[in-house]
């Protein structure tokens, strides 16, 4: 799938943030479910509703290709909810059995009369993709973006928001492969909390960084990333630029809602703690005098 430029299209369809799946229902009715690598996931999703439906009503012959998810989580969760056996969702965006340029409405509507649900879209009718992209963040917590196309089985292009956030290197991973003795990853804090593993630097800056890392450490970084995910921490984070006109104490927390509702009440437990553990010490020495 190409990143979009800019491209006129039909659609613009909803990016679930899931795992790519196929169904495919052979000409004798046998249903087989399987991920972006092919692995045959059928035994772990008889359990579900939709799967039931696939069974009953989808024609043999037939393929579906959608995304795997849950309702307010991440991609990363889709593992986890199978093994709970928890309701994953499935949603199609493509049914390749159908003709190519077979407008969407008629692969929803197949698609609502088999009791499955078609990923959500909309017509561009006199809007450019542009304008709906500027009107488009921010995104839910399950939505990655937007795809857009212009019927079934065209090259559909993606588009994912973008941001950037200046933080402070506090560690290193060590490379690995054609990185080997080199980093392989800065790790990089806001306000004392690790939020992301950075990689996306060119081989200069890697040499650069490589050769005295210790003369990096509380440098400030900008690093742009997709999102942040449900522990904190920045999605698909990468490198960008060295911000030395920033000190570490403005990299604060609050350059994004989401780092500052989930890392403000644990800094702010951390804190009782040590005022705690303080106390406890200071009755601790006075016990020994």
């Amino acid at each position: 799938m190409k990143t979009w430029k800019g491209e006129q299209t039909v659609y613009a369809q909803i990016k679930r943030d899931g795992n790519y799946l196929e169904v495919v229902k052979n000409d004798a009715g046998r249903v087989r479910c399987y991920s972006s690598i092919r692995t045959d996931l059928t035994d772990q999703l008889k359990y579900l509703g939709w799967y039931q439906n696939v069974v009953r009503n989808v024609p043999a012959g037939t393929t579906l290709i959608g995304e795997l998810w849950m309702p307010g989580h991440p991609a990363s969760y889709v593992k986890t909810a199978i093994k709970n056996r928890e309701a994953l969702w499935f949603e199609m965006f493509q049914v390749p059995t159908e003709r190519k340029g077979c407008p969407l409405e008629i692969l929803e509507s197949l698609c609502e009369g088999w009791g499955l649900r078609f990923i959500p879209f909309v017509r561009m009718a006199g809007v450019t993709p542009q304008q709906f992209v500027g009107n488009a963040v921010p995104l839910p917590e399950d939505v990655e973006g937007y795809v857009f196309k212009n019927s079934n089985l065209s090259e559909p292009y993606k588009w994912k928001p973008v941001y950037t956030i200046d933080c402070v290197i506090t560690g290193y991973t060590d490379g690995k492969g054609k990185y080997l003795g080199l980093v392989g990853a800065i790790k990089v804090s806001v306000a004392g909390r690790e939020i992301a593993l950075v990689s996306g630097m060119d081989d200069l800056t890697r040499a650069e960084v490589s050769l005295d890392n210790d003369k990096y450490l509380g440098r400030v970084v900008e690093v742009r990333y997709q999102c942040v995910g449900t522990k904190g921490r920045l999605r698909h984070p990468a490198f960008v630029r060295w911000r030395d006109d920033k000190r570490a104490t403005d990299c604060l927390l609050g350059q994004d809602q989401k780092l500052l509702d989930y890392h403000a009440p644990k800094q702010k437990a951390d804190k009782r703690l040590s005022k705690m553990l303080l106390r406890k010490h200071a009755e601790i020495k006075c016990e020994r005098r």
